[in-house]
């Protein structure tokens, strides 16, 4: 269990609500390859069956897909946010990753929450570095008509003046500034799902959870555990290096497969 006394503030209690789940709805999707595929086609779609986002129309669902590959291919995005976390490094990092390891070996994914609360905060705390990715990501959205709505840029970075001291403060995401509002549920702001998922932290949410695989999570591992010697032990029928080595396997795969859909399909 995490630490709770460090996360009690109503924002990341909220953040925690979808963290919960993640690696669960992930791990599915990954396991399935008739899943995977229909994944890169309908992302929203998916998460909204697994229950991590709420069912929507098909406009609004449409428009979540398109945001979640415009932060996949949104590379001054996914570059800030690699260079932003080289300098996450938590007290327990090693522990945080024994957990991670000790489930590949039992066959799942799984993730401290409190690794992961205290990596949306490295975000959510600093105010100039979450500016900075709130721009990024927002003006990307704008100039390539994503949003519902067209704003100025003018408009856009006043918006994320009076979104950056909310999050800082660490209101609740339904008291958060709203841009645009999509459905009850979905919008740009105050909103549990949809772009929320872009603003209240791009390495913690949908939008990112390719990358959070790839960058983080499999380049720890990979780190940690020599490859060849992995394979040999799983060639050899070591249980615990075959459940490691496929699942490490399907990341690889998956992540591959959404993100090669994401540049050379979704771009064009």
């Amino acid at each position: 269990m995490p630490d709770r006394e460090m996360f009690v503030d109503k924002l990341a209690m909220d953040v925690s609500k979808d963290l919960e789940r993640i690696d669960g709805v992930m791990f599915q999707v990954i396991n399935d390859r008739n899943m995977t595929e229909e994944f890169k086609r309908d992302p929203n779609g998916i998460f909204a069956r697994l229950g991590l986002h709420p069912p929507t129309n098909s406009e609004v669902n449409e428009r979540a897909n398109r945001v979640f590959y415009a932060c996949l291919t949104n590379t001054k995005l996914i570059s800030y946010i690699t260079q932003h976390y080289e300098s996450f490094k938590p007290a327990k990092a090693s522990e945080y990753q024994d957990h991670h390891i000790q489930g590949l070996r039992e066959g799942r994914v799984q993730n401290k929450l409190e690794y992961d609360l205290l990596a949306a905060d490295h975000l959510l705390k600093q105010p100039d570095p979450l500016r900075e990715v709130l721009k990024l990501t927002l003006h990307d959205l704008n100039n390539n008509r994503i949003l519902k709505n067209r704003y100025t840029e003018t408009e856009i970075n006043e918006f994320i003046e009076r979104l950056v001291p909310s999050i800082i403060e660490r209101k609740p995401i339904l008291e958060q500034p709203r841009l645009e509002e999509w459905d009850r549920n979905y919008g740009v702001g105050g909103f549990f799902y949809g772009t929320e998922a872009v603003e209240v932290g791009p390495v913690v949410t949908a939008a990112t959870v390719v990358e959070g695989f790839v960058l983080v999570t499999l380049a720890g591992i990979l780190a940690q555990q020599a490859p060849q010697r992995l394979m040999i032990q799983a060639a050899l029928g070591e249980e615990e290096s075959v459940r490691m080595f496929s699942v490490m396997g399907k990341l690889m795969s998956f992540s591959a497969d959404v993100m090669a859909y994401a540049h050379y399909f979704e771009r064009r």
